[in-house]
């Protein structure tokens, strides 16, 4: 693992110089920060990065993705740059939520951190979050289960279904902005169901990747249930939500501009 991080570390460095940026926060995403990894998982190394201030005087928004695989696809790093990020926060993007309350810190400035949560919690969309999570959950339900005719599924993605429906019922109960680990989810997970959840979860640890599991009658029901109560219930949530002026994302992206050029 020591020897993992220091190669993520050489190639974020890497990254800087070959880009001429500043990688802000650099952080772990997917399955090694949710808790139920394999032993051959990837790494999910996401950043947040800016430009020298000139670079945003631009007429034209130039490229503001950097993208690169290292390792044999091991290691997979996705970054964005400052201006689309507090883009994505007015928004209420939930990835980019998910990056910021991430546990697994690769590189990470301070007070910039203490700025995103700050606007996190600002900008914190309840009713969108749902629908993503919903999304994302019925997208792999219906890709890797629904109507299959073998009976079989990737174990991996039963949990990939199951945690972002935990998420909806976190949303939908507290209101906040949700945790990132697995295993803070787990007392909203339905007692009828949670010994099929917690053996999948040892599964993935101790299995392959890819490995495959027999469909579970019980959880196809839950699914569909839980699916169905959020498809037709998301909308009173929608008291919650308050549209946000934008300006306070503008001062933060001139005052973090500004912070940088200094140093």
């Amino acid at each position: 693992m020591e020897e993992i991080n220091l190669t993520i570390q050489e190639i974020l460095n890497q990254i800087e110089q070959n880009h001429n940026v500043q990688i802000l926060l650099a952080v772990e995403s997917g399955s090694r920060v949710w808790g139920f990894h394999s032993e051959n998982s990837d790494y999910d190394i996401r950043f947040i990065y800016k430009h020298p201030k000139n670079h945003y005087l631009s007429l034209y928004e130039p490229r503001d993705t950097i993208e690169t695989m290292k390792q044999d696809k091991l290691l997979d790093f996705s970054g964005w740059d400052l201006r689309k990020t507090l883009k994505l926060m007015y928004k209420g993007n939930p990835a980019l939520f998910e990056w910021i309350y991430s546990p697994i810190i690769y590189k990470c400035d301070a007070n910039f951190i203490t700025v995103l949560k700050d606007l996190s919690k600002r900008y914190f969309q309840l009713v969108p979050m749902i629908y993503h999570y919903l999304h994302m959950a019925k997208g792999n339900y219906k890709q890797y289960f629904k109507n299959r005719t073998d009976n079989e599924g990737i174990l991996k993605k039963y949990l990939y279904v199951i945690r972002p429906l935990l998420i909806c019922r976190w949303l939908e109960i507290e209101k906040s902005i949700p945790p990132i680990k697995f295993d803070e989810l787990f007392p909203y997970i339905d007692k009828t169901i949670s010994p099929f959840v917690y053996d999948l979860i040892e599964k993935k640890k101790g299995g392959d990747e890819m490995s495959k599991c027999l469909q579970i009658p019980e959880l196809n029901i839950w699914i569909e249930n839980t699916i169905t109560h959020f498809e037709y219930n998301t909308k009173q949530f929608h008291q919650y939500d308050r549209k946000q002026n934008i300006k306070h994302l503008q001062k933060s992206f001139i005052e973090i501009l500004d912070e940088y050029e200094q140093n």
